[in-house]
C-alpha cells in the first residue's frame, strides 16, 4: 500500500505547517532507516518518559537495532509502513495480526505534521481488512495526547513497564 498525503489531519496537534509525503509498505531494506527513526524519536521526543536518564534510555533503545527491526519486519505476524519525505524515511508504524499497534514513531522534524496520523490510518485500514473490530496499544506518556486526538480511549490503569509508565489504550476500527 502506498498513499500520498498532504498535511496534518489531527488539527489539535498540528502547528499549521503542512508537509507532503508518501506512506508505503516497509521493506526489509528499510531496517536501518527505521532504526534511526525509532532511536531519534525515543531519545529526542520521549523525554517525558525517560526523563534524560541515560541508563533508562539505553535500556529502551537496546533492541532498536537494524537486525531486530529486520526480524520484526520479516516475522510474518506484523505489517509495517514507513513515511517518507524527500526520499527519506521519517516515520514508521507497525501493527500485529491481533491488532496491537506496536510502533508509531516519527522523527522530530515532522512531529505534528500529519505523518503519524497517516501511519495510524494505514494500520486502521489493515485491521479493518483483517476483520478486527478494535486495535490496542500501550502508549508512552509522550504519545498519549496523539492517540487521544486520534480516537483512542484509556483501556485500563497505567502499568509500570521496566521503570516507565505505560498507558493501555484502544479504539474501535471504524470503517464500513
Amino acid at each position: 500500500m502506498t498513499a500520498e498525503f498532504d498535511g496534518p489531519a489531527c488539527r489539535g496537534q498540528d502547528q499549521g505547517v503542512e508537509m507532503a509525503g508518501i506512506i508505503r509498505q516497509a521493506a526489509l531494506s528499510d531496517a536501518e532507516a527505521i532504526t534511526g527513526v525509532l532511536r531519534r524519536s525515543i531519545a529526542e521526543l520521549c523525554r517525558a518518559d525517560h526523563k534524560g536518564d541515560e541508563e533508562l534510555l539505553q535500556q529502551w533503545l537496546a533492541n532498536k537495532t537494524p537486525d531486530n527491526v529486520a526480524k520484526w519486519l520479516g516475522s510474518g505476524s506484523t505489517t509495517a509502513w514507513v513515511a517518507e519525505l524527500d526520499h527519506r524515511v521519517v516515520g514508521v508504524g507497525m501493527l500485529s495480526r491481533p491488532g496491537e499497534v506496536l510502533l508509531c514513531y516519527v522523527t522530530p522534524e515532522v512531529i505534528g505534521k500529519g505523518m503519524g496520523y497517516q501511519l495510524l490510518q494505514c494500520m486502521l485500514q489493515a485491521a479493518n481488512g483483517w476483520g478486527l473490530k478494535r486495535v490496542f496499544l500501550e502508549s508512552t506518556a509522550t504519545a498519549q495526547n496523539f492517540y487521544l486526538c486520534n480516537g483512542f480511549e484509556p483501556a485500563g490503569e497505567p502499568v509500570m513497564s521496566g521503570r516507565m509508565w505505560g498507558y493501555p489504550m484502544q479504539r474501535e476500527v471504524a470503517f464500513g
